[in-house]
Order: C-alpha cells, then sequence, then structure tokens
C-alpha cells in the first residue's frame, strides 16, 4: 500500500528527481496507521544529511530496489565534491 501511496509502483525512485515531500511522506503513513517510527526515522535521516551536507556530495551509481517494500535504493553510491578534509581545523 505504501508503494502505491507513493507512487513507486509507477515511478521508481530517481536521484535526481526526489518526490516532492508530500508524497514522499506517505510512506510513513497517516492517522491511525501511521508509523510509530517515522519520528526517528527522520531525527536518523536529519542527522545523516546535516554530516554529509559539509562535503556536498553528488550521486555516483544509483540502482533502484525493485523488491522492497517501500521505495528504495538497493545501492546508493554518492562521492564528496567539496568540503572540509578530514582533521582540517575549522
Amino acid at each position: 500500500m505504501a508503494r502505491h501511496a507513493a507512487r513507486a509502483h509507477l515511478q521508481p525512485p530517481d536521484a535526481r528527481r526526489p518526490a516532492p515531500p508530500a508524497v514522499a511522506q506517505l510512506v510513513f503513513g497517516v492517522g491511525s496507521h501511521a508509523c510509530p517510527g517515522a519520528r526517528l526515522a527522520r531525527a536518523h535521516l536529519n542527522d545523516t544529511l546535516a554530516a554529509l551536507a559539509p562535503h556536498r556530495p553528488i550521486v555516483v551509481r544509483a540502482r533502484v530496489d525493485r523488491g522492497a517494500a517501500l521505495p528504495g535504493w538497493r545501492l546508493l553510491t554518492v562521492r564528496a565534491t567539496s568540503g572540509h578534509k578530514t582533521g582540517e581545523k575549522r
């Protein structure tokens, strides 16, 4: 049901054109069927993106996981394009 709500049955995830926020959040459900782990998942995602942001990552390779219950990646390879190096003083 979540794959259909996010329209993943029609269009696989696209690293260059992510789903709009209103569609992307549908995988967590709404109302009485909302995901109890949604808040924690979003917090983890925010922390991960904040850690990656200074390195300005770009997607090098992406492969859709067509067998997953929710829209997602089987393989997602990113590369840093700039930012501070390990050990560099800020």
